[in-house]
């Protein structure tokens, strides 16, 4: 019993300072569990708490606010916006560890500017005023000599068949000035004649009566062909059944369909055109993967009206 006793008093002994030695670990896990929560909430606040869903498509990410990283280029863009907004950039250097201090130097090249509409555009023809009241024909050729680069580039980009193109048309219909450009008014309200006995000539007016012919290359190949009105009401003459009955359902004005005869046939010209500089710039062979590309895909284009789509035949 003696001998059981003093073995037991050894092993509260032990066991005394077993828990002695725990208490203290635990006392120093406490004191590293709060360094370690203090990382986090400095983390936390550095980086946000509610990450921005995406989706990404060949290294190219799409925020939910339509924000876009290109990883290949490394360019973050936000989406265009008509109001002056702020932004704050942070720098973060991921360590190590969690810990340490120690972390690769991190660089960030930041350019903030005015930049003019479009400016990126390997084509950007702006067409001011040059319809005549009421009528959609095109008094001169899209495309003149000092083109010849852009559309060297336009066309080597159209060989590359893995590289997407589109062809987007608008007939936007009145348009509105937003201090840069000419863009939709989407609560227009159209006027019976022009004020006064100059404002067809007034410079507001006539800023308004633009047509646009815009052509990106990034990613993919992107033709965007919009034409705007005044808004002054038209008096041109329809007479095409299907075209009344969507002006009737879809609530269009005679300048929604005005906009989009010359949209119509803005891109008409553009088929003509792009078919004989093809030709003229490129060789047989590729002139014709070129021509057929851009045949295939114009074939295809609708003309976007309000909420309805017109086929360009229908003009």
């Amino acid at each position: 019993m003696q001998s059981t006793i003093v073995r037991l008093y050894n092993l509260y002994e032990a066991y005394k300072k077993k828990i002695a030695d725990l208490k203290k670990e635990k006392a120093e896990a406490v004191d590293l569990m709060a360094i370690y929560q203090r990382k986090l909430d400095i983390y936390k606040q550095a980086m946000g708490i509610r990450w921005a869903t995406f989706t990404e498509e060949n290294g190219l990410y799409t925020f939910e606010d339509s924000t876009t990283f290109d990883i290949i280029t490394q360019e973050f863009k936000f989406k265009p916006s008509a109001e002056s907004e702020d932004f704050e950039v942070r720098l973060i250097a991921i360590p190590e560890s969690c810990l340490s201090r120690l972390a690769d130097e991190v660089m960030l090249h930041i350019n903030v500017m005015d930049a003019e509409p479009n400016y990126d555009a390997r084509i950007n023809l702006e067409l001011m005023d040059v319809f005549e009241s009421d009528k959609w024909d095109l008094p001169n050729a899209l495309f003149k000599d000092k083109d010849s680069v852009a559309l060297r580039i336009f066309f080597e980009g159209m060989l590359d068949k893995k590289i997407p193109f589109e062809i987007i048309a608008r007939g936007q219909g009145v348009g509105s000035w937003n201090g840069v450009q000419t863009v939709k008014d989407y609560s227009a309200k159209e006027l019976s004649r022009y004020p006064g006995n100059k404002g067809k000539m007034d410079s507001t007016f006539v800023r308004l009566r633009k047509s646009e012919v815009i052509i990106h290359i990034d990613r993919a190949i992107t033709m965007e062909v919009n034409s705007f009105t005044d808004p002054v009401s038209s008096s041109i003459s329809i007479s095409n059944e299907d075209i009344l009955a969507a002006m009737t359902k879809y609530k269009l004005s005679k300048n929604d369909i005005l906009s989009a005869y010359r949209t119509a046939t803005i891109l008409k010209t553009l088929k003509t055109e792009v078919n004989v500089l093809a030709g003229k710039y490129l060789n047989r062979e590729e002139a014709k993967i070129v021509i057929d590309r851009f045949n295939k895909q114009w074939l295809k284009t609708r003309i976007n009206v309000g909420r309805t789509l017109f086929k360009i035949e229908d003009f």
